[in-house]
């Protein structure tokens, strides 16, 4: 779960679900963060 919004003002709340998943928690975390960077990228 995150805050985010530009400027440092949040202004959406993100969640992230990964259901399903046979990957290890390093490796969920490693796709959370490109999710992440992703979203940071494209505001």
């Amino acid at each position: 779960i995150a805050a985010l919004g530009p400027d440092g003002k949040p202004s959406r709340i993100v969640v992230i679900y990964t259901t399903g998943s046979q990957a290890t928690m390093d490796e969920r975390n490693r796709q959370i963060a490109e999710i992440g960077a992703s979203l940071i990228k494209h505001w």
